[in-house]
């Protein structure tokens, strides 16, 4: 009887590329059955259609940005919990800037919450490096404050009545 000896080698790689692409199958397969569950249920191409693709690349563009540089810190070993609580302070800041000036003040509300990014990240690296605070309680603790902030600044409420946007700011 003759014995292959491919048996052993092929049941090898199966068991080397499970293990090294094992996300990748797990996130293949939920966008499989997410596919059919859509088609069973909606009996129409409307989840996987350029519409509903764009919309959702809109609503999480701004998570990808931050999770952008927050790769970066978690690449080092390190962790920035404060991530959230700058985007939410960039986002009043804009957000006060324009409703007080309009469409004329578009270019100085997108520096100040730029700014405001850039000082809160300044703070967090000083606290960091130069005081030698753990990275984990110096973001959480920038975190609580700015979100502190926040809260007083608005009086916990939204900003509304901020009219116009971009579209109107770019087609002028």
């Amino acid at each position: 009887m003759v014995t292959s000896d491919r048996a052993p080698k092929f049941k090898n790689f199966i068991s080397d590329t499970s293990k090294k692409f094992a996300i990748i199958y797990v996130v293949v397969g939920l966008i499989f059955f997410l596919w059919i569950i859509t088609r069973l249920v909606l009996g129409s191409n409307v989840f996987l259609g350029s519409a509903n693709i764009i919309n959702i690349l809109r609503q999480v563009s701004v998570v990808g940005i931050v999770a952008a540089g927050q790769f970066f810190a978690i690449v080092t070993g390190l962790i920035d919990l404060s991530v959230g609580s700058t985007v939410a302070m960039a986002g009043i800041i804009y957000a006060a800037i324009f409703k007080a000036g309009g469409t004329e003040f578009m270019a100085v509300a997108l520096l100040g919450a730029l700014f405001v990014g850039l000082i809160i990240g300044l703070i967090n690296g000083a606290l960091i490096a130069y005081f030698r605070l753990t990275p984990f309680i110096a973001t959480l603790g920038m975190m609580l404050i700015v979100r502190g902030a926040i809260y007083v600044g608005t009086g916990a409420q939204p900003i509304f009545g901020a009219e116009g946007g971009y579209l109107e700011y770019l087609f002028q």
